[in-house]
């Protein structure tokens, strides 16, 4: 069975879990299938990754960031939470251990912001 963009977005509609995933740059364009999954919940800290982040349907926040961030970019979920303070608790804990291992690290605003995680 194909499914399409449209579909995989629908099939994670209302999810009642969070993924937190690392984005990574490519050389060359992606397609919207470029959603990886690891077992390596440090992910982040063993891998070059440019940000990482929480959603409950990671194939529609892709594509936001193909819209915002280019689309030279893949997706790779490495954990996930049982609900929302989870999955908060767990971006800010990736966050905060990503900038103390690396420093700046690529489109990572959450970490020079109050806002956000």
């Amino acid at each position: 069975m194909s499914y399409t963009y449209m579909d995989n977005k629908k099939a994670c509609s209302k999810n009642d879990k969070g993924f937190i995933y690392a984005l990574i740059d490519l050389d060359e364009k992606a397609t919207w299938d470029m959603i990886e999954h690891s077992d390596d919940k440090e992910y982040y800290l063993n891998n070059k990754v440019s940000y990482v982040g929480l959603s409950s349907n990671p194939v529609e926040r892709f594509g936001d960031h193909r819209t915002q961030k280019g689309k030279k970019i893949g997706m790779v979920i490495f954990d996930q939470a049982k609900n929302p303070a989870e999955g908060k608790m767990k971006e800010a804990t990736a966050i905060y251990n990503l900038v103390e291992k690396y420093g700046k690290c690529g489109w990572q605003k959450g970490a020079e912001t109050w806002a956000g995680a």
